[in-house]
Formats: structure tokens, C-alpha cells, sequence
């Protein structure tokens, strides 16, 4: 049975993403929103049905052409962070832990011009259905990750991940096939 604080929490999530719906974003039935979760350009953003962020998620698109696309089911831990100057894609049924960094896009670092002057390059990144990202992890422009993969938590994602493949590290490499037999030693 469901607590009425839980109840409270719960109706609350869900008037976050009605208001988030107000401001031009397409959510699904039944997203929920956690408290101070922030949005730039919401009207570029599409949640499928039951997408969860927990607290202190930041989607930011950072320009009116700026896509994101969260599947069903998918779960954004606290801290979580999407920035999208083109395209992200995440299947459905993704996890990512807490504090995890996705960004489609890099400043330029050409001599002779300040930082802040340089034009931004993007590659879009596609995360395929059933993926879990650990916590704090980093996914970088231009990467694909295939359906059924796993990042360990800190890992830094600068390279196309396969389908069902186990990755850690910085660079993250692959360290092992979900589907494959493990025997025990």
C-alpha cells in the first residue's frame, strides 16, 4: 500500500510534467518529475510513457533545432545532465545512475580566438532500449550505444559501445559480453 506522503510526492512529479507539457514538450502518460529538475527549450523534448527524473535533472537544449528523444520506462537519477545542441536518442527502458553526463556537442580550440568565440561541433548520440549507465558516467558526442549494454559507473564514453557489451573505464573499453556463459572459478 502507498503511503500518503508517497502519494503527495507522486501527485507532485506528475504536476512537474504537466507543466513541463504547458511549456511545449510531448510527454507520455504517467512521466514523473522530481523537485528541481531543470528544462532550457523544453519544446524539443519528447518523454515516453512512465519516464522518470528523479530530483536536479537538467535537460538543456541549447537551440531551437536541439532534439531529445527519452523513450518509455526510462530512469534519470539525481544529478543526471542532457546537453543537446543537435540530437540524443534513448530507447526505452534505460537507467542511468546518478550524475551522469550526456552532451552531443564540443567547443572548438582553434589558436588565435578566445574559448568562449569558438563554434561548437555536434555529433548526435543514439542509446539503444535496455541500457544502464552507472553512476557519473560520460557519453560523448557522436556515440552510438547498442541495446542491452552496461557503462560502469565514472566511465567515460568516447566510442561506439555494441549491443550487450559490459564497458568501463576512461576510455571506456569493452570488459565483457552480457550474453556470454561465465563459469564459475
Amino acid at each position: 500500500m502507498i503511503s500518503w506522503s508517497m502519494a503527495w510526492e507522486l501527485s507532485l512529479a506528475r504536476l512537474r510534467a504537466a507543466w513541463l507539457r504547458r511549456r511545449g514538450a510531448k510527454t507520455g502518460p504517467k512521466v514523473s518529475i522530481g523537485p528541481g529538475c531543470r528544462f532550457w527549450m523544453p519544446a524539443g523534448i519528447v518523454m515516453g510513457e512512465r519516464a522518470t527524473l528523479e530530483g536536479e535533472v537538467w535537460l538543456k537544449l541549447v537551440s531551437a533545432r536541439s532534439r531529445l528523444e527519452v523513450g518509455a520506462y526510462a530512469f534519470f537519477g539525481q544529478g543526471c545532465q542532457v546537453n543537446v545542441l543537435e540530437r540524443v536518442e534513448i530507447g526505452e527502458h534505460c537507467l542511468f545512475g546518478p550524475r551522469c553526463v550526456i552532451v552531443d556537442h564540443n567547443h572548438g580550440i582553434q589558436p588565435g580566438r578566445r574559448i568562449d568565440e569558438q563554434p561548437c561541433a555536434s555529433k548526435p548520440i543514439r542509446i539503444g532500449s535496455d541500457v544502464w549507465c552507472g553512476a557519473g558516467a560520460v557519453i560523448l558526442p557522436g556515440v552510438a550505444i547498442g541495446d542491452g549494454a552496461v557503462v560502469g559507473a565514472q566511465s567515460v564514453v568516447t566510442h561506439d559501445v555494441p549491443p550487450m557489451a559490459v564497458v568501463a573505464g576512461n576510455p571506456a573499453r569493452v570488459l565483457r559480453m552480457r550474453n556470454e556463459v561465465r563459469r564459475a572459478d
